[in-house]
């Protein structure tokens, strides 16, 4: 069972806007993020890097999921776990947003 679940949720004017420039720059950073991991052996500016661009990536992340009224348990928000990302990814991706970084046909 899903721990990510609709609920009521705030109300903005501009919400769709919002949706899709934070769709985009979590694309963006995804891109960096995969860019990252083929690095054999990234230097510790690199790892630095990569660890501010996934603190980034999860907080929009949770901020996309706000907006889109799914229901983030509250660990996550602290602490979002490989297994919680990927359930939110695809609860995102469920509700509309692609987050794909491959760009479509």
């Amino acid at each position: 069972m899903s721990q990510v679940t609709g609920s009521e949720g705030f109300e903005s004017d501009d919400r769709p806007g919002r949706i899709e420039r934070l769709g985009e720059l979590l694309r963006e950073v995804r891109r960096r993020l995969e860019d990252y991991q083929e690095l054999a052996d990234p230097t510790p500016a690199q790892r630095d890097a990569w660890d501010a661009d996934l603190y980034f990536y999860d907080d929009a992340l949770v901020s996309v999921a706000d907006l889109l009224d799914i229901d983030v348990p509250p660990a996550w928000r602290d602490d979002l776990t490989p297994e919680g990302r990927t359930e939110i990814e695809a609860a995102v991706t469920a509700a509309g947003l692609d987050l794909s970084t491959v760009p479509p046909d």
